[in-house]
């Protein structure tokens, strides 16, 4: 496998990727002409879109922003040896591959050289590159069923490139927080385990697995349990990695959790507050509000998420307790990230509604709110 990383202030010629290659953008770009085969068109490409050609290359002109990109050249005969066939490809033009995106982060680094490749990383990479190729634009090949397993040592890699780069660090944050929970197991878990429970709190996504394990009546109520702690987070069921529907648990009643490691035996019912951002209120004085509130509150406020309009664009965000990572700004949409923009959700507990608008309202205006 050869590589090839390069960077240029936009602007100037134009540029192109060549046939059997993956080409991945690190940079955002709108409104520049892509050529495939006699045929252009404008396009908009996001960080981390993703490029593979076959019979003919892509040629870039009318680039604004600058560039950043890696090309990779897959060995013709390694794709063979992970059972693919080079000429079975099919092209795709930026769709997003996370999987790809990963490694190719991991590629920059060590072009960069802020991460050094020895030998055997770089025969892994090839590998795991070729692999992916065919799994996913090998559409000829005869469908295989995933292990569903994860690498636990590349994904650490694939984490450390992304905290350790001073660019993507800024454009890759959680979208969502997915919770498993042991059907079998998980009432004694949430009865014992204090991680456990806090993990249930904060998901947006909660998935019940070994669905088909356990009884109904041990899995309503552990299903009014889950609902209980996190009224917000939509609940799946699963069975051997497969999605399964649960059954209408609507009468079944939650455990009386105890107390537990710091947590409050089961109380104050946790619930989420929509709160709009009209034009009242200033970006500067809602954030200063935010951080007070998690200063003050942060063991009642399981999470906040929501776009909010600033004089930098559109921001996400996102905080964890008192955790808040860095807000991402977001492309202007017209709602195809189905993000309301200026609407953000807490979910706490331990307060009423109505204060939490009191308060922002008091912090925007300098008056309390009638």
């Amino acid at each position: 496998m050869t590589t090839g990383y390069f960077r240029s202030v936009g602007g100037g010629r134009p540029t192109r990727t060549g046939t059997h290659q993956i080409g991945i953008s690190f940079g955002a770009h709108r409104g520049m002409v892509r050529e495939v085969a006699g045929r252009g068109e404008r396009v908009d490409a996001p960080v981390g879109a993703v490029y593979v050609t076959v019979a003919h290359p892509i040629t870039w002109s009318e680039v604004a922003e600058p560039v950043e990109a890696l090309e990779v050249y897959p060995d013709p005969d390694l794709v063979r040896q992970c059972g693919g066939d080079p000429e079975r490809v099919e092209a795709s033009l930026g769709r997003p591959d996370p999987v790809v995106f990963g490694l190719a982060s991991r590629l920059r680094a060590a072009h960069l050289g802020s991460a050094p490749l020895d030998e055997l990383g770089g025969a892994e990479l090839a590998q795991r590159v070729s692999a992916h190729l065919i799994a996913v634009h090998d559409r000829h090949r005869a469908p295989q069923r995933s292990p569903g397993r994860l690498d636990a040592r590349v994904l650490r890699r694939v984490v450390e490139a992304i905290r350790s780069d001073p660019v993507l660090v800024h454009h890759i944050v959680v979208s969502e927080i997915v919770v498993a929970v042991d059907a079998v197991h998980g009432l004694d878990q949430l009865r014992s385990e204090p991680l456990g429970r806090r993990q249930v709190e904060v998901a947006d996504r909660l998935v019940v697995t070994k669905i088909d394990e356990a009884a109904d009546a041990a899995l309503g109520k552990l299903s009014a349990t889950l609902r209980e702690l996190n009224p917000g987070a939509d609940i799946s069921g699963a069975v051997r990695g497969s999605a399964q529907p649960l059954p209408d648990f609507a009468a079944a009643t939650a455990e009386a959790l105890p107390a537990l490691g710091g947590l409050a035996a089961a109380g104050p019912r946790i619930f989420a507050t929509k709160l709009i951002i009209d034009e009242s209120v200033d970006w500067t004085a809602f954030s200063v509000w935010l951080s007070a509130l998690l200063h003050a509150r942060g063991d009642d406020v399981m999470r906040v998420k929501g776009v909010v309009r600033t004089p930098a664009g559109r921001l996400l965000l996102q905080s964890v307790r008192r955790i808040v990572p860095s807000p991402e700004i977001l492309p202007e949409s017209d709602d195809a990230d189905g993000r309301e923009d200026n609407a953000v959700v807490v979910i706490g507990r331990g307060y009423e509604a109505q204060d939490l608008s009191r308060s922002l309202r008091y912090f925007a205006s300098g008056s309390p709110a009638p």
